[in-house]
């Protein structure tokens, strides 16, 4: 009996896996990697788009222009040196079980500080893409007057992009139907220490002597603090599989969605900061759901400490996540800390490998199969 489970089992991922391997043949590569940086000041980002990923109906949203990675040289000063080398950057992005990648990640250095961001749009990428092609220039325009408070920089950042986001909605569509949303996880990193900005349910970890440390919590309503502030704001909660605001968005909070603001939908972010600690603190991961609906953050931070390098370490989750049948898009970018070096040079894979998953079969049995 059991061995004939397994055997189905195996039958049904080979097919997961096969028909995700010949989707992806049509949306671009499995994954993105930094392409060789030189230049102080650059801007690199996912540009996967076209008219239909602009919609602002996710009936629209097709990918087949795939996902590349953009270098951009800026005006920007030339940065201090940071704990994270960027070129070292791992990042992987891919549309998993859909047809397109509502997607995007942003990598790049404004002042002091070397940038990571990642979006996950729902209900078309009109937004993820507002956000993530302005995210640099407004940072760059809101530094001088930020007096060298990070924390006070991504609060006004996240709000500039808010209002700028429903502007560029609102000259195209009436409100009642400018339901294209994101989530935003923008990490800043300089010197000792993390800073962060947090809306919508992708997730930011930090490794810290080879355990996982949440930095965010997810927005959404299986958190109690959050379903009882959608209701007290005169929010509708219904269950279709999932708890759902008015029946169609899983979140609490995003960065659009503005035809929900009336259910409680907010942009306001959490903000965090955390000292870095030289000699235990190895990486720093974001994801989107997709990656973390998928592995536990404790499988998360196994699989990575397989790989000598972040760009190995990032193709390997993204990898797991769509071997587990991911049902959504899947992004992951891994930052390296000083620690990296240390704990990895011992790992047992090279950085160009991504089969070696180390739960395998049995423990997707467990979490699938009843």
């Amino acid at each position: 009996m059991a061995s004939s489970l397994l055997s189905r089992a195996v039958l049904r991922g080979t097919r997961r896996l096969v028909g995700a391997m010949a989707a992806r043949r049509h949306v671009g590569p499995v994954g993105i990697r930094a392409p060789a940086l030189s230049q102080a000041g650059f801007a690199w980002h996912s540009t996967a788009r076209n008219d239909a990923n602009n919609n602002n109906s996710s009936s629209g949203t097709n990918a087949n222009n795939g996902d590349r990675a953009n270098l951009a040289t800026s005006t920007a000063d030339a940065t201090t040196e940071t704990v994270t080398s960027l070129t070292d950057i791992g990042i992987f992005s891919d549309p998993g079980c859909k047809k397109g990648n509502e997607d995007r990640f942003v990598v790049g250095s404004v002042g002091p500080y070397s940038v990571i961001g990642v979006f996950d749009g729902h209900s078309g990428s009109m937004a993820a893409d507002y956000v993530a092609d302005n995210l640099l220039t407004l940072m760059r325009e809101l530094l001088p007057t930020s007096t060298n408070n990070a924390e006070s920089l991504l609060e006004a950042l996240v709000h500039r992009l808010c209002s700028g986001l429903f502007e560029f909605m609102g000259a195209q569509y009436p409100l009642e139907k400018m339901h294209s949303g994101t989530t935003a996880s923008i990490v800043l990193v300089n010197d000792s220490m993390v800073h962060f900005a947090h809306v919508g349910d992708s997730r930011l970890l930090l490794v810290r002597g080879g355990a996982p440390v949440q930095l965010t919590r997810d927005h959404r309503l299986e958190d109690d603090k959050e379903r009882q502030r959608i209701l007290d704001a005169g929010g509708r909660v219904t269950y279709t599989g999932i708890p759902r605001v008015d029946g169609r968005l899983a979140m609490t909070r995003a960065i659009g969605a503005f035809s929900l603001r009336d259910q409680g939908i907010t942009c306001e972010p959490d903000i965090g900061s955390l000292p870095l600690d030289a000699a235990v603190d190895s990486a720093l991961i974001v994801g989107t759901d997709g990656l973390f609906d998928e592995l536990r953050n404790d499988e998360v931070v196994s699989i990575a400490a397989q790989h000598r390098t972040a760009n190995g370490a990032a193709h390997a989750l993204g990898e797991a996540a769509l071997m587990y049948r991911a049902r959504d898009n899947v992004t992951v970018a891994v930052v390296p800390l000083p620690a990296w070096s240390s704990l990895h040079n011992s790992a047992s894979s090279s950085s160009s490998s991504s089969s070696t998953q180390p739960f395998g079969l049995d423990r997707n049995l467990v979490r699938r199969v009843s």
